[in-house]
């Protein structure tokens, strides 16, 4: 035996030498451009990247002085390639009008996104940024804000829809704009085919009036259970990005449509605040239900009485009310519906003058108020009662109450705030995680 004989130098640990859990470790500590790399290495790690994008929902958002300075700071926070996006600009990002034609930044930011991602975006008049608590109205030098994620769980789409068009197809086709915009929908998937479960719509133009109620029409009646939110763009133009290409339009509608397990809740806050009293239900009448040839009308419910309570109840004092009233205490007093209403109404004055709202609930504390418009289809004259909405399952309007409420700007803000607050106590109660959250303005509230 030699006694001189070399040893042999170990072979290196390479990372292929490493377990998949491990290297699933670590693709989660890297960004999605050095991701779409490492996909590129081999077929190994191609299907290890896979693996990591399917279970990695994200939502990153950033607000910038450009696109390109969005992209850069939005990079490392992408856990794993962007499947869906949203953008606003203060700036033009294109010119529409004859022909169409994008910045060269616009172009170079859409050919940098996964080719299978679907994003949505408009130039809007003003940006609105947050910081805890802090709000920036007008965003100061931050003139884009984007928002990318990635459900791995839901399948997404989107579509533009131009006034041109509908214009085109009703003339060659001799259509009604009601057939038009079904046609069009139909053709771009968000009717005829598998149910949609939530729509991002955004309108742009003054033209697009003419499509909103055709739109959501189409959108409600093919997908009634589908949560369809969204708002109307103050720019000039709206954008859609997809595959490397660019879709521009000036008047129409454009939308973001999702299917599948979506994770995304819907709220909208309309700004309601309350300006009377509780009045609970005391006196109610039910008329039977009647049957003809071919329907069957469900039992009415009137109210005729209501007792008020402290003009500061919140709650609790709507549910009690009631039995407070029969006790003979409290101060509670009974009128008829109508008058309370009425009396409610003149002593609310110019508070009033964004228009009233009657809320209505069968069960106050737990459930709140369902808003309703104060016109004629409220009230039997006859009887002056008050006609009640059908009860929702488990309710009894004989605990119900009502109140009156009006709208406006101060009061949106305070109830999305509200609003949010109520979603992280949910968030926390089910142990779940905030991706993120996009807040879309009406203009008087910004």
């Amino acid at each position: 035996m030699n006694d001189d004989a070399v040893t042999p130098e170990p072979v290196p640990i390479t990372l292929v030498d490493l377990e998949p859990e491990v290297l699933l470790l670590c693709l989660g500590h890297v960004g999605a451009r050095t991701l779409g790399r490492v996909s590129l290495v081999n077929k190994f790690f191609a299907i290890l990247c896979a693996e990591h994008a399917s279970h990695t929902p994200f939502l990153a958002s950033t607000v910038a002085s450009s696109l390109g300075d969005a992209q850069t700071a939005l990079e490392p926070q992408c856990v794993a390639a962007p499947s869906v996006g949203l953008f606003f600009s203060s700036d033009p990002l294109c010119q529409v009008r004859r022909t169409v034609s994008f910045s060269s930044e616009l172009t170079k930011w859409a050919q940098a996104l996964p080719s299978a991602a679907h994003v949505v975006g408009c130039q809007t008049h003003r940006i609105v940024t947050t910081q805890r608590d802090a709000v920036e109205s007008g965003g100061g030098n931050n003139r884009v804000a984007v928002q990318l994620g990635r459900f791995p769980e839901a399948t997404t789409s989107s579509f533009t829809l131009s006034l041109d068009e509908i214009y085109r197809l009703m003339d060659s086709e001799e259509m009604a704009v009601e057939q038009a915009v079904e046609t069009k929908l139909r053709g771009v998937g968000a009717i005829g085919s598998d149910p949609w479960k939530v729509f991002v719509v955004m309108l742009v133009g003054r033209g697009a009036n003419e499509l909103q109620e055709s739109v959501l029409g189409c959108l409600q009646a093919a997908h009634p259970h589908a949560a369809i939110i969204g708002g109307v763009a103050t720019g000039d133009h709206l954008i859609r990005a997809h595959a490397g290409q660019l879709t521009a339009i000036d008047e129409g509608v454009g939308a973001l449509m999702f299917s599948g397990n979506v994770p995304l809740t819907a709220l909208v806050s309309r700004g309601a605040r309350c300006i009377s009293g509780t009045f609970s239900m005391t006196d109610l009448t039910t008329e039977p239900a009647t049957t003809t040839t071919n329907t069957t009308a469900l039992p009415t419910t009137h109210c005729v009485t209501v007792t008020t309570s402290d003009p500061g109840d919140e709650g609790e004092g709507a549910a009690d009310a009631a039995a407070t009233a029969a006790a003979g205490g409290g101060g509670a007093k009974a009128m008829p519906v109508m008058d309370a209403i009425a009396g409610a109404f003149h002593e609310a004055g110019p508070t009033a003058q964004h228009g009233v709202l009657l809320g209505i609930s069968s069960l106050p504390v737990e459930r709140g108020y369902t808003l309703h418009h104060l016109d004629g289809s409220l009230f039997d004259m006859s009887t002056r009662s008050l006609v009640l909405p059908p009860c929702q399952a488990g309710g009894d309007y004989s605990r119900g109450a009502m109140r009156l409420y009006t709208l406006d700007a101060a009061s949106c803000k305070e109830d999305c705030v509200t609003k949010l607050g109520h979603v992280a106590r949910q968030i926390e109660a089910e142990d779940k995680e905030l991706l993120g959250v996009r807040v879309l303005i009406a203009p008087d509230c910004a």
